[in-house]
């Protein structure tokens, strides 16, 4: 009846009856990986052995390829080494029975004495130890008690809860190994599908910092010696990474391979390659000297074109692949509305960004992206052609708005620019700030001088082109002075005194000077060329009228204030919200109501159709 089942004797170990083992069925054998094991360092010559084989390791290539390459061909020669020096336990384990088995040989015929009682007892104490350690990843209470029990207990607790013996599938119970990892790996791919839910946001300003010290600290390059001790800290014989080496070997042998661990950081000449911008003389023996190749631009380095025309729709090859591959039309009939329009926003989000934030959008650009978001939305089957149910511009806008919240690409890339603008008027010693402002020269604190010049510099005059737009919805607040000009700088909230009071302008002597140049305890020191006529008297005085709100108490400098948010910060989301306010078409709705439920997306987004009066009568 019971066709599988087997049973059979072991050689006795303590007891004076043999064990028997009643096997049920076939068990199902997971294949066998490497494992460096840590008795191995105990095996005399081992050690030896393992610097021998990694100094004879010849391999070329980067220095990645060649650890990973070294480690490979030392985990060969540990397999070959482990057999023949019966370093493997399985095969010490049969011999420690064939030991036993001598042993109760004898004993049939007569009794043991008393030092072959005790041996046999110490072979079966070495028997359990080194198959219970070699199971068990439980480090020793302490190192040298023989607390075989313990080892055991673990060990066994472990197989258990590593193993699934049925699982109820679709209502009905299964043992079937293939079946269970099948229904395992289904559950945890849906499990881990991203969804639209809530999710919390934290605002936090007023949060304690850590010193520039501990900045630094943070920010320096790793030294061997930290290395080294956090190898030293990790649990030895755990965590085995994919490889099967445990941090035991990293720690005993660092000496021998932390040479290929660290080449790593350096530059590897034959992975690099320099490239000659107009002509340069003798570029043949500075390549041989450095041991790299010569190439030419335009190539593309870390996701950014580099040595291309700023507008070249070519720049954009890869990002329009990308899109095309992950809105494939083939995917929109396997999401509702409500994930497509997710998808979508993901795709937009991340894909070109990288980019944005450097060149402009070319036009055409924006019309290819835009209709692969837009045919993937309405496309629901791949059969059927779509309808665009909603134009795309309403699509675009804020949810609260009446729209979808797909991004705008035009107005995207607007802000992302203007993060440069902003980021300049903020870093005071940043290096790339030093290298604009050496190329195309300082207006003042705040932005570079107008770019006047035809070649290499369309990049800067793009985003230059924006600063007029930003420092319009800008306003400087002034702290002590220190970078606002009182002449030049738009800071009292009237307007740039240059442009109110024109005349007093042109005969004042310090018309470049900032407001702490300019002020004192005892009031402003303006100083003319000539004195002032009685015409001229009335306009200083309403001057004066303007600037009375200084001076200030603060010791804080002068900065740039965001005006469409009371704090005054500015962010790429910020000034995208506000591109699209500025196009936005009034549209009155329940729109709030709508993407405030706590319905589902695909619920959400019906509703939307529904109230947009834009739903097929079937």
């Amino acid at each position: 009846m019971f066709t599988q089942i087997r049973q059979s004797t072991l050689p006795s170990l303590r007891s004076d009856h043999n064990p028997i083992v009643l096997t049920c069925g076939d068990e199902v054998f997971k294949k066998s990986y490497f494992k460096f094991e840590k008795w191995w360092l105990n095996v005399e010559g081992f050690r030896d052995k393992v610097k021998e084989w990694w100094g004879s390791f010849n391999v070329t290539g980067s220095p990645d390829f060649i650890l990973a390459s070294k480690l490979s061909y030392l985990k060969k020669k540990l397999k070959e080494w482990s057999k023949e020096n019966r370093g493997n336990w399985r095969v010490k384990k049969e011999h420690l029975l064939e030991q036993i088995g001598s042993l109760e040989d004898i004993q049939e015929h007569r009794a043991l004495t008393d030092d072959e009682q005790l041996l046999k007892a110490h072979i079966a104490m070495e028997y359990e130890e080194i198959h219970w350690r070699q199971r068990s990843i439980i480090q020793w209470i302490k190192n040298g008690d023989k607390n075989t029990k313990f080892f055991h207990r673990m060990a066994t607790s472990h197989k258990r809860n590593n193993t699934i013996e049925s699982l109820v599938i679709n209502g009905e119970e299964s043992s079937d190994p293939v079946a269970i990892k099948n229904e395992i790996v289904d559950f945890y791919q849906i499990l881990y599908k991203e969804t639209e839910s809530w999710r919390p946001s934290l605002n936090i300003l007023d949060v304690q910092t850590i010193t520039e010290e501990e900045q630094i600290l943070l920010s320096r390059d790793f030294e061997e010696k930290e290395v080294l001790e956090g190898i030293k800290q990790c649990v030895v014989d755990k965590a085995r990474g994919p490889d099967g080496y445990t941090m035991a070997f990293f720690g005993v042998f660092w000496e021998t391979i932390k040479d290929d661990a660290f080449s790593g950081l350096k530059v590897n000449w034959r992975k690099s390659s320099i490239f000659p911008i107009k002509e340069v003389q003798q570029i043949e023996d500075l390549a041989s000297i450095l041991k790299c190749k010569i190439k030419k631009l335009p190539i593309v380095y870390l996701g950014m074109p580099l040595g291309s025309e700023h507008k070249a729709e070519k720049n954009w090859d890869g990002i329009i692949e990308k899109t095309k591959k992950k809105l494939a039309i083939w995917k929109s009939q396997y999401l509702s509305l409500g994930g497509r329009v997710t998808l979508i926003n993901s795709v937009l989000d991340s894909l070109p960004t990288y980019v944005m934030s450097i060149f402009p959008i070319p036009n055409r650009i924006v019309m290819i992206l835009d209709a692969l978001s837009r045919n993937f939305l309405w496309q629901g089957n791949k059969l059927e052609k779509g309808f665009n149910l909603v134009k795309w511009y309403v699509v675009q806008q804020r949810k609260k708005n009446g729209g979808l919240g797909v991004r705008n690409l035009k107005v995207h890339n607007m802000s992302l620019l203007s993060k440069w603008l902003w980021r300049y008027s903020q870093e005071e010693q940043a290096l790339w700030k030093e290298i604009i402002n050496h190329k195309y020269g300082q207006e003042d604190f705040w932005c570079t001088s107008e770019v006047n010049e035809t070649y290499g510099v369309r990049v800067w005059r793009t985003i230059r082109n924006l600063w007029e737009s930003l420092k319009n919805n800008s306003k400087i607040v002034v702290g002590k002075g220190d970078k606002t000009k009182l002449w030049l700088d738009d800071w009292c909230g009237n307007g740039i005194l240059r442009d109110l009071f024109p005349i007093l302008f042109s005969i004042c002597t310090n018309t470049n000077s900032k407001i702490e140049e300019m002020w004192s305890p005892q009031g402003w020191n303006i100083i003319f060329r000539r004195l002032l006529n009685d015409w001229e008297i009335d306009g200083m005085v309403e001057c004066l009228g303007l600037i009375s709100g200084f001076p200030s108490t603060t010791l804080e400098p002068d900065r740039l204030a965001w005006e469409h948010h009371k704090d005054g910060i500015f962010s790429v989301n910020r000034l995208y919200n506000w591109g699209l306010k500025r196009c936005a078409r009034r549209s009155i709705g329940p729109w709030n109501t709508i993407w405030k439920s706590v319905a589902p997306a695909k619920v959400k987004c019906f509703t939307w159709l529904v109230a947009r009066k834009k739903m097929f009568d079937s």
